[in-house]
């Protein structure tokens, strides 16, 4: 079923077993569109489609249809494995599948009960309650089978009533996470030569930079390879566009793949990163092409694969990622992606990431050029509930080019151990000699702590040079005296802590940290030397600056945050216009955990904002309370990468602390200069949603009257044809000025306007509808044109106004909107009112026989009687009481009474004739049974009443009796 753009119904779809012994399985939904998915042949004979408007009419369309149904699993998949620990104790994992018709539209509406799951003959068990739809998909949180030990990779297997099955295979690994070969590979084309921000170093540069971060980052039994690409200019101009792309591959092995035993490892793929030079072409699909194969060349391990792969400008050079993108998706190798600069290519990136199981993340190479939340939206933030320590994480300080690339080397990195995010923090412009210190809540279920400081500054060493200090506070410590250097070292530093330290960043893995509130801080300072005239140096601390500097923590831990982009959003790519869902899942060993706060920051070219994900049942994210989070983000106005970062905080019980997850994602949008006939700066498709003029510029225009442009609907995400989005009650323009998410109905300051009634009189129109306590007016808007909404009165609060010197047989149109001190409710319904002389219909009544029970006699007589004076009591319309009192003091009786008969309910052919107190009438049915006649009255204004009916039970007859004379000689 789906409703008009805004609508908000009542939805019931049932299906039925008729025979013996019956039964009925029903679904329920309020909302804008509904399916329902129910067995057929031999389990229901009967389906059903009820539909109730609320608050105004809607418009809607039915369909049923038979299918033979195709399920596939989404997620995990071979290229997006589900890494579920120990074979004799495995963790719970999230699967995501959608069934489609042989159309491809989703089969939506079937129970859990109709799907089983199995890891190669064993069965896997579905976590209670956690079987959703999720958008057009089926989520469900599984706990896989325990296997016996030396078990890696197992098939998933997901099943529809036993028969519909989709396999996946080697979905499922059991190995503890904390391992993984990585390949990082590095775009060497010209363009990397690039200095987009002066004394900031090029792309090249400051890729390096966060490649050595990553470097840091490596655990023993990790593998690592390292490589970059690029394609020789021969013949010159030999790239496309402008040539056949058949450039000579340049794709240079800095370091081959290689086992991660220590320090001399960590210290060669460092050496091997600083070897790449920027050269000419851009080969993207080779070098992945070459990375893959590297990674799966024997001998084969068993530790995910991911490539890293960065680049900073469009693919031209063969092969192209169409070519190759079958070979890449099944090698099982997962991509992550870095569109470095706005010159990168960032649907295709995206795609790539999509395609392997990958995140997609854009990175400016200019400074500062994605802005945190702004000190309005961290206001808008706190008054829709957000605690004040997430408003603080999400409204840092911009971060500065190089340290954003750090931060996403360090943040795929750390997914690609299936760690978890702690936290990400930065400071821009800090005086040197100034400590800066972040808090981190540790809770039970970590197990490795892991702290990472960067910086754009460097800290070399040298006696007499920038420095760069790390201190640790773990819990309990005292805070003047039991900071742990970490940066640089002392005997104060655990044995048992890994410590790396480069010129840009600092590295500490700590083991088994205690439960409880960690502090990191850091300062920069500068130590300059000088001689005196006895030629003996001496070093003093000088005042410098100003510095930057990021600190992330991350932790190996079974509790988890995950977030996906539904569609729209297909291949992590949508269009302008396009309202995004962004769902969140915090996983736990035993499933999902729901109580938890989550937040989205979204960075878009020209912004950020922000959108709080909610349990709720209400936000695409399932059932309420079942640790799915869900929000819908549409302010997808401007094409470009969007970058999403979630964060979320879950109540501690016991210290009273937030136990915090995060989770970095990107998508692509396609801007509207694509897709936009009319050039008003709207896409087409996006107009066409809401039937907007595609041959002229209608930015500017509000046809729902809500206050707002169409451009700002589109800028805003909400629907420019429904004067209030969230249907909350208020309408979005009013919304936006008082600083409201028009997209979250709960902050709604005016109430929905329910049961708004018009009454046509002579001369006059009686409004009224039930009074609200919280509006301080009401506002009537009359007009005589259909489409514009007329000028406005106040009519006060009582419920009754009567809007008087009107002209009979002229069609009003009115609606109605209530207003209070900072906010105005939607608006009602438009309605047309015609007043007359004479509005009211006839009266009547008509009884079967003079109201017998029962006949046996198919002819019948009909007793009517009607009268055009209205009647105290009889029904007319909502508050009758009232208008009968005022019909009795203004209307007119205009008379002459007509009637029509029919056993049809719908009167269709039946004639009008006058009215006649008998009428003698043949029941429809001759069988016996209950019989039905309707009757309907009209007065000489053309008022027509209510149809009304009788009944009368038809008898069989009386079985005929012969007698026959009998003679006898």
């Amino acid at each position: 079923m789906y409703a008009a753009v805004g609508g908000n119904l009542g939805i019931n779809l049932m299906a039925a077993d008729t025979v013996a012994p019956t039964s009925v399985s029903r679904s329920a939904w309020m909302g804008e569109d509904f399916s329902r998915t129910f067995a057929g042949a031999g389990v229901h004979n009967r389906i059903v489609a009820g539909v109730n408007a609320f608050e105004t009419s809607g418009t809607f369309d039915v369909s049923f249809t038979c299918t033979t149904p195709t399920l596939n699993i989404l997620e995990p998949r071979q290229s997006n494995r589900a890494w579920v620990g120990e074979p004799a104790s495995p963790l719970a994992f999230l699967a995501r599948f959608k069934v489609t018709s042989s159309d491809g539209s989703p089969v939506r509406g079937l129970p859990a009960s109709s799907f089983s799951a199995d890891a190669e003959g064993d069965a896997i068990t579905f976590i209670p309650g956690s079987f959703q739809e999720v958008g057009e998909e089926y989520w469900v949180i599984m706990q896989p089978p325990v296997k016996p030990a030396g078990t890696t990779l197992i098939d998933l297997e997901i099943c529809l009533d036993s028969t519909i099955c989709d396999t996946e295979t080697d979905a499922l690994l059991y190995v503890n996470p904390g391992n993984t070969d990585f390949a990082l590979v590095f775009d060497a084309s010209g363009s990397m030569s690039t200095e987009d921000v002066i004394g900031e170093g090029t792309r090249l540069v400051n890729a390096k930079k966060a490649g050595t971060v990553l470097a840091d980052l490596l655990r023993v039994g990790d593998r690592i390879l390292v490589t970059d690409f690029s394609a020789i200019d021969s013949p010159a101009g030999c790239g496309l566009p402008g040539g056949d792309g058949n450039c000579p591959l340049d794709i240079q092995t800095r370091l081959g793949r290689t086992d991660v035993t220590g320090a001399g490892t960590i210290s060669a793929a460092k050496a091997a990163v600083n070897l790449i030079t920027a050269r000419a072409w851009t080969p993207i699909t080779a070098a992945l092409l070459d990375a893959k194969n590297k990674l799966l060349a024997a001998p084969f391990g068993l530790n995910p694969k991911h490539i890293i792969l960065l680049s900073d400008g469009e693919e031209n050079v063969n092969p192209l990622y169409s070519t190759a993108r079958t070979e890449l998706i099944e090698s099982g190798v997962i991509i992550d992606t870095i569109a470095f600069s706005g010159e990168a290519p960032g649907a295709l990136m995206a795609q790539i990431a999509a395609d392997t199981g990958g995140t997609f993340r854009f990175v400016a190479t200019s400074g500062g050029a994605l802005a945190r939340l702004s000190a309005e939206q961290a206001d808008e933030a706190r008054a829709q509930g957000m605690p004040e320590e997430m408003v603080t994480r999400l409204a840092v300080a911009a971060l500065p080019g190089p340290l954003a690339l750090d931060d996403v080397y360090d943040y795929l990195e750390t997914k690609g151990q299936d760690a978890s995010r702690l936290f990400h923090i930065n400071y821009t412009d800090v005086p040197y000699s100034t400590w800066r210190t972040t808090s981190q809540f540790v809770d039970k279920s970590i197990t490795t702590l892991r702290f990472v400081v960067a910086s754009k500054q460097g800290d070399f060493g040298g006696s007499c040079s920038d420095k760069r200090d790390v201190e640790i506070l773990p819990p309990g410590g005292d805070p003047r005296q039991g900071w742990i250097p970490i940066s640089p070292r002392s005997t104060m530093t655990p044995t048992d802590w890994d410590v790396r330290n480069s010129p840009y960043d600092d590295v500490v893995f700590i083991p088994n940290p205690a439960e409880g509130v960690w502090q990191i801080r850091t300062r920069y300072y500068v130590v300059i030397c000088r001689t005196d005239a006895n030629d003996v140096e001496t070093a003093e601390e000088v005042a410098g600056g100003p510095y930057d500097v990021m600190m992330n923590g991350s932790a190996e831990s079974e509790i988890r945050l995950q977030g996906r982009f539904l569609e729209p959003i297909v291949a992590n790519q949508g269009v302008a216009g396009d309202t995004v869902p962004i769902v969140a899942t915090l996983l736990g060993r035993g499933g999902a955990i729901p109580g938890a706060n989550v937040a989205a920051l979204i960075e878009k070219p020209t912004g950020s904002s922000f959108v709080i994900l909610r349990d709720d049942g209400l936000h695409t994210d399932g059932g309420a309370g079942d640790g799915i989070y869900g929000g819908l983000y549409g302010a997808t106005s401007v094409g470009g990468s969007y970058n999403v970062r979630l964060v979320a905080f879950l109540p501690e019980p016991t210290s009273g602390e937030n136990i915090t997850r995060e989770w970095l994602g990107g998508f692509w949008i396609d801007g509207p200069e694509r897709n936009d006939i009319d050039k008003d700066g709207m896409p087409d498709d996006w107009e066409r949603r809401c039937k907007l003029a595609l041959d002229r510029n209608d930015s500017r225009e509000d046809p729902d009257r809500d206050g707002l442009t169409n451009f700002q609907e589109l800028q805003l995400g909400t629907i420019p044809c429904d004067a209030d989005t969230d249907n909350g009650g208020e309408r979005d323009g009013s919304e936006v000025r008082g600083q409201r998410d028009p997209l979250f109905p709960r902050d709604d300051k005016t109430l929905t306007l329910t049961h708004v009634g018009f009454r046509a009189l002579n001369a006059r129109i009686l409004v009224h509808w039930t009074r609200p306590l919280s509006y301080t007016d009401m506002l009537l808007y009359v007009s005589t044109t259909p489409g514009e909404l007329g000028q406005s009165q106040s009519i006060g609060r009582t419920g009754n106004f009567t809007l008087t010197n009107l002209i009979n047989d002229q069609t009003y149109y009115l609606t109605l909107a209530g207003v209070t001190e900072t906010a105005e409710s939607n608006y009602s319904e438009a309605v047309a009112v015609t007043p007359k002389a004479d509005p009211d219909a006839p009266s009547g009544t008509m009884l079967i026989n003079n109201g017998e029970q029962a006949t046996n006699e198919a002819e019948v007589v009909l007793n009517i009687s009607a009268t055009d004076t209205p009647l105290p009591g009889v029904a007319q319309s909502s508050s009758a009481h009232a208008v009968d009192a005022l019909s009795l003091e203004f209307n007119d009786v205009s008379g002459d009474v007509e009637m029509r008969i029919s056993n049809d309910p719908t009167m269709e052919g039946a004639p009008w004739e006058p009215l006649a107190l008998e009428k003698a009438w043949t029941l429809p049915n001759a069988e016996p049974g209950p019989q039905q006649v309707y009757i309907q009255f009209r007065d000489a204004a053309g008022n027509e009443s209510f149809i009304v009916p009788d009944s009368i039970l038809l008898e069989a007859s009386a079985p005929i009796q012969l007698f026959l004379p009998i003679m006898r000689k």
